[in-house]
């Protein structure tokens, strides 16, 4: 009977046909009969075997789980494995009912859309980094217009304007005074005098 339990226990292999909770349960009923019969293993271990006797369909979740055997006992491990079961399950019926994951897609488009608009217009966000925009000027089609500087009027400029011409034709015919002609003068003790006054003196 010893012999059949140690048996048992080193042949037990799990299958992807059946529920894996169930599976672990089974090999938690033959840990308990090796203990029965002497041959009793440690907790630690017999969290060790039991993930080693996961199904092949298991094997990422396998050794997620190969890195924390030391904190964990086969409470917590059987409820690690009915979660993944549970997450496995819906994903199984998301593939056989294509509707189905159209709206699960749809729904998770959706949130990442509905985060990113709250991660990039929220306060600091990148959209208070842009520079304002300044305002557009109304463009007034008249300043493209020269204006003339003598009579202030849009449309000609200053040495075409008939303004201009009329202010100075009076002053045409008007000859050019010369220059003021520089006089010498030659300082004395009765006061200025003219170089040419002092020409005829003996």
């Amino acid at each position: 009977m010893d012999k059949y339990a140690a048996s048992q226990f080193l042949s037990y292999k799990m299958v992807d046909t059946k529920p894996v909770v169930d599976q672990a349960h089974e090999l938690t009923v033959i840990y308990h009969e090796l203990g029965l019969r002497g041959m009793g293993i440690t907790e630690s271990l017999q969290v060790a075997c039991t993930i080693d006797k996961l199904p092949p369909s298991w094997k990422d979740f396998g050794l997620s789980l190969k890195h924390k055997t030391e904190d964990m006992t086969m409470k917590t491990l059987l409820s690690a494995i009915r979660i993944q079961e549970q997450h496995l399950e819906k994903d199984n019926e998301q593939l056989m009912n294509p509707e189905l994951l159209t709206k699960v897609n749809f729904v998770e488009s959706q949130n990442k859309t509905h985060k990113f608009k709250n991660s990039k217009f929220e306060k600091g966000g990148p959209r208070n980094k842009r520079k304002p925009m300044k305002p557009k000027h109304h463009i007034n089609k008249n300043d493209r217009k020269p204006i003339c500087y003598n009579c202030g009027k849009l449309g000609h400029m200053a040495r075409v304007c008939r303004m201009k011409k009329k202010k100075y034709q009076n002053y045409e015919h008007v000859p050019s005074q010369p220059a003021n002609p520089q006089t010498n003068m030659v300082l004395s003790s009765t006061g200025p005098t003219s170089t040419d006054d002092r020409s005829g003196v003996a």
